[in-house]
């Protein structure tokens, strides 16, 4: 019987062991390991990130608006990347700051920064997936208002 890994990074050398030496291949079942890693943090995320449940509940509204005005494919197509943006952001933000906890919790100026940086980098996403959602979906719900 295989033995369950402990941690992810057990769980990463072993998908390294798995693969084929020659090609470099992964197995299937490392590959499924990798995706319930995944979402084993997506599911952490949303569990533990009060900034990234707002984001989805935000996600959820925009999504429900562009139903009901019956977005084009293109336009779904920019406001699902606008909101995988966002959504990625906060998650590599949450990491960062789950990263420089664990190194340490005095505070230092570099961590500050870096925690700073990164939340900068979601901020600004965030913007620009407005941008998008005012852009796309803006001159449909005046339209739609005034209807």
């Amino acid at each position: 019987m295989k033995r369950v890994p402990s941690n992810q990074a057990e769980t990463m050398t072993e998908d390294l062991a798995e693969s084929d030496p020659e090609t470099g291949n992964r197995s299937p079942q490392g590959l499924f390991r990798s995706f319930c890693c995944a979402l084993q943090g997506l599911r952490l995320g949303i569990r533990a990130e009060r900034n990234l449940r707002i984001h989805l509940g935000v996600a959820a509204l925009v999504c429900l608006a562009g139903g009901i005005l019956q977005l084009t494919p293109t336009e779904w197509a920019l406001i699902s990347l606008a909101i995988g943006f966002v959504i990625s952001a906060e998650l590599f933000n949450a990491a960062i700051e789950r990263t420089l906890d664990r190194i340490g919790t005095d505070f230092h100026e570099l961590t500050r920064d870096a925690k700073d940086l990164a939340a900068a980098a979601t901020l600004i996403s965030a913007l620009a997936a407005v941008g998008v959602g005012v852009t796309v979906l803006g001159p449909k719900l005046w339209s739609w208002l005034l209807a």
